[in-house]
């Protein structure tokens, strides 16, 4: 069930936070995947966006450089924002800001942005998330694992990343 319901209806603006933390020595391989927003029915994996759902979370890649990660209905599935904009610093928590406002259906003029430790790291405000109004904001999309299409993407070795202090806040 959504976790952002709003009187007025469908939930169009919302800002995600949290912090994030890899330990000294994390070894990155080719990337990540980090929590972000949803909706409808929150692509992934390769899926197509836009007349079921959206996805926008945050990806790490080698070295920790951040991007945005989108299932938007206008880019292709799992299309990179913003790469190396910002990037995660081993042995410290990191504040993710991620807020999204949804487009106008079959307009691009849905936005994006990401503040990192309160910095503005990306700024989009020409994407297509949705071609329904009937698509809103839902709620959190917490996946977070070493993820691609080949053994590159694989963690070398056991690790884990730390989070804390998640705040989902609405319009």
């Amino acid at each position: 069930a959504p976790l952002l319901k709003s009187q007025a209806g469908t939930v169009t603006r919302a800002c995600l936070h949290y912090e994030v933390r890899v330990p000294e020595g994390f070894r990155y391989a080719k990337g990540g995947k980090l929590p972000g927003l949803y909706g409808g029915d929150a692509p992934s994996g390769g899926e197509s966006a836009g007349e079921g759902g959206f996805s926008m979370r945050l990806m790490w890649r080698a070295q920790g450089a951040l991007e945005a990660y989108a299932y938007v209905a206008s880019l292709e599935p799992g299309s990179s924002i913003g790469r190396g904009s910002a990037s995660l610093v081993p042995g410290r928590w990191t504040a993710i800001d991620l807020e999204i406002a949804l487009n106008d259906p079959q307009r691009a003029n849905g936005w994006l942005r990401l503040r990192v430790d309160g910095r503005l790291a990306i700024k989009r405000e020409d994407l297509r998330y949705r071609d329904s109004a009937a698509i809103g904001i839902d709620g959190l999309m917490f996946s977070s694992f070493f993820g691609g299409d080949d053994p590159g993407w694989a963690s070398p070795v056991d690790q884990s990343i730390d989070f804390r202090d998640f705040a989902l806040y609405r319009q």
